[in-house]
Parts: structure tokens; sequence; C-alpha cells
């Protein structure tokens, strides 16, 4: 008689698996002697700036998870129950609506600690509280309204046009003086912070552009906004209290383009199109050469003369306090103006800060 075989037992059922997607100053030659001073009247900038656009990345949008996890559950017994609840929980998890594959945390904040995202506008801790300071890194773009902002100080472009620092009381404590000319500010790649109008002309600028790029903007615990290049400050929107009142500037010193000498109160700076500005500690001009033209230079000579000069050392601007015996110098002033002197007799004098 046969004996009855006995059924194979039935396979035990895989288990669900999840699956996560994952500027300093140079020392140059002394050029020959210059003409007569062009005194200038009134200062004349011409900037040439990019404009880069930037924008908040688009949110992705949240999914529902695929079709089936919406029908109506099939009824299971046993075993398979189980494994069928356990791939419903896993998928589940999996699909968080972010499509990111990873466990939901709540809202995601908008900005980097560095800052470096386009959208960045400031950054909460996780008690809700602002950052003491904030990096910010090129390219970026403040349109009217927008600002960045840490715990005490705050960069603001207004509706107005006028690029602001305020402070955590929301008092103003700088200003671009752009109302009514900007339009948006932008931090562009190669250094420079600038003011443009609606059609992407330049109305202000730190003059800290360089080739070389690699400056920050900061949002610093001490309430000041500065771009800093190579761990120097290379602009701030309060005077560094570690300058000098005044400043004696010897004969055979030259200032190429974004180059300056500084003292608390005066910066005299060598712009990039070709002025030679003193501008005062809250970076408003008080003075200028009116010359315009790339890749000039300024040159204080061993004569006592400080002239603007071409890049084939043509002089275009000239303050005329040459002697050939020399002996004069040049002073960066605690009332805001620069001068140049001789046996303590004054040869040239510019504009003094108003009061």
């Amino acid at each position: 008689m046969p004996q009855a075989q006995t059924p194979p037992a039935p396979a035990s059922p895989a288990p669900a698996t999840l699956v996560s997607p994952d500027a300093p100053t140079r020392i140059g030659a002394v050029p020959p002697g210059a003409p007569g001073p062009a005194q200038a009247t009134a200062v004349q900038t011409r900037y040439v700036a990019s404009s880069p656009q930037t924008g908040a990345p688009a949110a992705p949008a949240r999914g529902t998870g695929p079709a089936w996890l919406r029908r109506k559950p099939l009824i299971a017994t046993g075993a398979a129950a189980a494994v069928a609840v356990a791939a419903v929980v896993a998928t589940a998890v999996a699909m968080d609506g972010s499509g990111s594959g990873s466990e939901a945390k709540g809202p995601r904040s908008s900005v980097s600690r560095d800052a470096s995202d386009p959208g960045a506008g400031k950054e909460p801790a996780a008690d809700g509280s602002l950052p003491q300071s904030l990096t910010v890194k090129a390219p970026r773009t403040l349109e009217a309204g927008q600002s960045l902002e840490a715990a005490h100080v705050k960069l603001v472009m207004q509706e107005d046009g006028n690029l602001v620092a305020r402070d955590e009381k929301d008092e103003q404590v700088w200003e671009a003086g752009t109302s009514g000319g900007g339009r948006k500010a932008v931090f562009q790649e190669d250094g420079n912070l600038v003011v443009q109008d609606a059609e992407g002309k330049t109305v202000w600028t730190t003059h800290t552009s360089s080739q070389q790029g690699g400056a920050v903007l900061e949002l610093r615990a001490d309430g000041v906004v500065a771009v800093v290049r190579d761990g120097k400050d290379i602009f701030r929107t309060t005077p560094d209290p570690a300058l000098p009142q005044t400043l004696t500037v010897q004969p055979r010193r030259t200032l190429q383009v974004n180059e300056f000498v500084q003292a608390a109160h005066v910066k005299l700076l060598m712009q990039e199109d070709g002025n030679l500005v003193a501008y005062d500690e809250k970076n408003q001009p008080t003075w200028a050469s009116d010359t315009s033209g790339e890749n000039y230079k300024a040159v204080f000579q061993e004569d006592g003369n400080l002239v603007v000069y071409t890049p084939d050392d043509k002089p275009v601007w000239a303050t005329d306090t040459g002697y050939p015996e020399g002996g004069a110098v040049l002073e960066l002033r605690a009332d805001g103006a620069f001068s140049i002197t001789k046996d303590g007799q004054e040869l040239y004098l510019s504009s003094k800060k108003s009061s």
C-alpha cells in the first residue's frame, strides 16, 4: 500500500525592506613730474559691475505616495497579513512627502549657516534665535524689501532704494545713501558689494572687487557689516577702532586700482574707474580728482607731487606740489581731509568733511 507523502511546508515570506535614496598698497617706482592740478568739484564715478541674478531654489513638491496606498486595504490572515502591514509602514516612512527618502523632521530652514544658499535671509537657531554672526558667500542678491540678519545687525535693501544696516533695536546705524536710485543690492563674485538701479547700473559700491575673488560678507556680533578677504577687512560699515586718527604717508607711494591709504576719518582710494576719491568714515565721497579711465594709478612722488597716471605713465591730474629737493608728506587728517605739507607749510588741502 503506497505511503502518504507529507506536503512541503509553505515558504516563509521575505521581510519588508526599506530603501532610502539618498588690498594692500604697493611701493612703485617714481614716475616723472606732472603738470598742474585740475581741482575736482564733483565726484564722478563710473563703475562696471556684473549683475548676477540669483533666486531661491524651488521647494520640492509634496508627494502622496503610490496609488495602491490610497486604495481600500485587502484583508489578509496570519503571516501574510503581518508582511503586508510591515510593507505598508516601511513604504509610508520612506515616502515622507519630500521625495528625499529620509524621515521627516519638520520644516527645513531656508538658510545655511554660511548663508551660501541664494535663498538665505536669516537663520534661526534650534531655539528660534538668530545667529550671533553670519557669513555670506557670493553671488548674492537682495531685492527691494529683502534683508540679511544676524542677532545684532541686519542689512536691508529698503523699498526706497537705500541699502542700510540696522541694529537689534531696528535703529539705522549705516546707509549707502542710495534712496530714490537703488533697486537691488548685489554681492558679486569679485567681492564687490554694489547697489544697482532699475537698469542694472551701479550707483554705489564698496570698491572691493578683485580678479582673485575669495571675499565674503560678514554680519558680526559687534553690529558691523564687513567685506573680508584673506582675513582682512576691506570694507566696514563702521570705522575700524584700530585705525589711527591721523596718518602720514611718505613719498614713493603708489596706489594701483582699488588700493588705498586710510585713517579713522578719511580714506584715499584709487578706484577701478580711474577716479582718485577721498571717502569719510561713512564711506561717503568728500573729494575727487575727477579723472576717468582704466588701470589708472595714483603716485605720491619723491618730489612731493601727487599725480594720477594712465597705464602708459601719462599724467592726467596732479596737485602741482613738486619741489626738486623733496621733503613733502601726505597727511590723512582727523577732520576728514588730506593735505600735502612741507616744513609745516600746507601746499595742498582737499575738502574737509561736512559738520
